[in-house]
């Protein structure tokens, strides 16, 4: 059912993980790749288990039972070819906007007309003309946000890796994840800002672009509360049990020793963020004056 598709190394996308985190997306409604794992012979030549990754095209959108429409990325070429010294920001600003299925979309008007508008709405969410929740569907890229967080990696929401989905009912573009690879604790992210959105540096860049939306940054804090809840994963683990153990067992064809951790880093990844989104201290608060049997007291949020 694919006519893209990249056949590579169980390695290059972390075995197991990538296959866990599509299925992640697929169960919260999202667009999301078919990847699978493939005994591959070439040529007569036997080479073992490999991961089979749909590449985008329509029948991505197609398989995820959404209206046919483009998908548009970040074109990251100059950047790669003409890089700036140290400068992530600059980066993100020269990279061109292109589609996926060029050809077939400068044949068609329709299609064309669905590109300029899928463009033109992410150029102005970069400009800052146009809020997240102007561009962007709110309640499916705050999902993206808190699964990638609760992955522990920032590899799929790098501007370079985010694919847009434009959905011509709503006119609004949709995250497409993949490359996420790893899953890790996200206490391993240097620095303070380890949750996306949670501690959100406000630094002017791509991802806090996205938090500078009061109405996004709302529904990022109310899906992330609801993915890290032990009661999803829990859930989630039980509806793929019996599909996730087919693939490892084709996994252990070729990789006999491999074993899969990121169930209780995932777990870890939980507890983390709901220290983050609970803390023990949430406001403070001092005597400011009593006069006339009334007592006033200024409460700070912290």
């Amino acid at each position: 059912g694919m006519k893209l598709f990249a056949l590579q190394l169980p390695r290059t996308r972390s075995y197991f993980n990538e296959w866990l985190f599509h299925q992640m997306l697929r169960s919260e409604g999202l667009v999301a790749l078919r990847y699978d794992f493939v005994d591959l012979v070439v040529n007569g030549k036997h080479l073992g288990i490999y991961a089979i990754e749909e590449q985008f095209d329509k029948r991505v959108v197609e398989n995820s039972r959404e209206r046919e429409g483009v998908i548009i990325k970040f074109d990251n070429q100059v950047a790669v070819d003409d890089p700036l010294p140290g400068n992530e920001i600059e980066g993100y600003a020269s990279e061109m906007i292109d589609s996926f299925e060029t050809t077939q979309i400068k044949e068609s008007a329709d299609y064309m007309k669905m590109f300029n508008q899928a463009k033109n709405l992410l150029e102005s969410f970069r400009r800052g003309r146009l809020l997240t929740s102007q561009v962007f569907d709110v309640e499916k890229l705050a999902k993206f946000f808190a699964i990638v967080d609760l992955a522990g990696h920032r590899h799929p929401n790098a501007d370079t890796n985010m694919r847009f989905y434009y959905n011509p009912i709503t006119s609004l573009l949709e995250p497409i994840g993949f490359d996420n690879q790893i899953i890790d604790q996200i206490d391993n992210i240097e620095g303070q800002n380890k949750l996306i959105g949670a501690i959100q540096s406000r630094n002017l860049n791509y991802q806090s672009t996205f938090f500078n939306d009061p109405i996004f940054f709302e529904a990022y804090i109310k899906e992330l509360n609801r993915v890290s809840q032990k009661e999803w994963l829990d859930s989630f683990f039980a509806g793929i049990n019996k599909e996730a153990q087919k693939k490892m067992n084709i996994l252990y064809k070729s990789f006999p020793g491999y074993k899969f951790e990121g169930k209780e880093v995932l777990y870890k990844n939980q507890i983390f963020a709901q220290d983050i989104l609970h803390p023990i201290l949430t406001a403070q608060a001092y005597f400011k004056d009593y006069k006339n049997n009334v007592l006033e007291i200024e409460v700070g949020n912290m």
